[in-house]
């Protein structure tokens, strides 16, 4: 067996140690990833010193918020909204309410931005949910900026209806991008789904907002892209690898390690400012309709985009893929 590079031999590493098994790394294997990586450098994909922090695993970028929202700072919280709020217009059911979305929860929150803007927007409740605390009082900090009241709970997914009492009480529960993507295993993938809809009230909605499924199969999903950010008042010029071609994609499970890395323009270079891998599941259109059958959820509609304009995963500005399920009214 080959290993793509150091990180996808410690991931290797790493879960032989989570599931107690006791694995053989010979030699060549060793060596091949390092020549791997060092190729990669030297095509510049890789910058000197990821690797260190990326075996010390004390990292992430979830445990930054400030700095998170630097790096995706491209999204526009507005517009995803707004089209929640469409959907829930055009698909739900949920008697007694006009088509007003008047319950909103957020799964997999972060800095529970399109919380807030729901609140903004007119929702009665704005639920967030995450399990990083961190996330969650620059959250409570935002909402206070924006003078709107949210209700930020600190839990996994998966057991949220029971925990917090949340049953069939939402009118649409949102996956934002990539949070569904953390369900590794399809009972993982169940059981979130199966939570969301019991928070939600019959005919209210499920919206996942995932990476488009052409991604896996021309490759571009596992390509990895780098961007830079430019310098702020107080900040520094930053460049975020995310993925690299080292990474490894495990064929069977469906499972990306993806290199996460943030770096600090230097004197001469970049400087590595942190470096983590995190692991995703990536779904195909059949898996996630086979998903809501099993739950019973009525799959009403795929756009390929937050956008009510791109209405198919084959529109030429489909660049994700939206699912927006519906539970029975009975």
């Amino acid at each position: 067996m080959q290993y793509r590079g150091y990180t996808a031999l410690w991931s290797h590493l790493s879960r032989a140690a989570l599931t107690g098994t006791s694995p053989v790394v010979t030699l060549s294997q060793y060596v091949g990833a390092a020549r791997r990586d060092y190729k990669a450098h030297r095509k510049g994909r890789l910058t000197p010193g990821h690797r260190i922090a990326a075996v010390a695993g004390q990292w992430s970028i979830y445990d930054d918020p400030p700095l998170y929202e630097r790096v995706f700072a491209d999204r526009d919280y507005e517009q995803d909204v707004d089209f929640l709020f469409q959907a829930f217009k055009r698909h739900a059911q949920v008697s007694g309410h006009s088509n007003n979305l008047e319950v909103f929860l957020e799964l997999g929150c972060g800095p529970a931005r399109h919380c807030i803007e729901a609140a903004r927007q007119g929702a009665k409740r704005a639920i967030g949910v995450d399990n990083r605390q961190a996330m969650l009082r620059h959250a409570e900090k935002l909402a206070g900026d924006a003078g709107v009241q949210t209700e930020l709970l600190q839990g996994s997914i998966g057991s949220v209806a029971d925990n917090f009492g949340l049953g069939a009480q939402a009118h649409l529960a949102f996956f934002p991008f990539g949070t569904i993507a953390h369900a590794l295993t399809e009972n993982d993938a169940l059981a979130w789904l199966r939570d969301a809809s019991a928070c939600l009230a019959p005919g209210g909605l499920i919206v996942l907002q995932m990476e488009h499924p052409g991604g896996i199969f021309d490759g571009a999903m596992f390509e990895g892209e780098q961007w830079e950010i430019d310098e702020e008042e107080g900040a520094e010029r930053l460049l975020v690898t995310y993925g690299v071609e080292t990474d490894d994609v495990n064929p069977v499970t469906q499972v990306h390690t993806r290199t996460v890395e943030v770096s600090r323009r230097g004197r001469k270079d970049w400087e590595v400012l942190g470096s983590s891998t995190v692991e995703q599941r990536v779904f195909t259109v059949p898996e996630i309709e086979l998903m809501a059958k099993l739950i019973e959820l009525d799959i009403v509609h795929f756009h390929g985009s937050l956008d009510m304009e791109v209405d198919n995963l084959f529109h030429e500005d489909a660049h994700e893929m939206v699912v927006i399920m519906r539970k029975p009214l009975s």
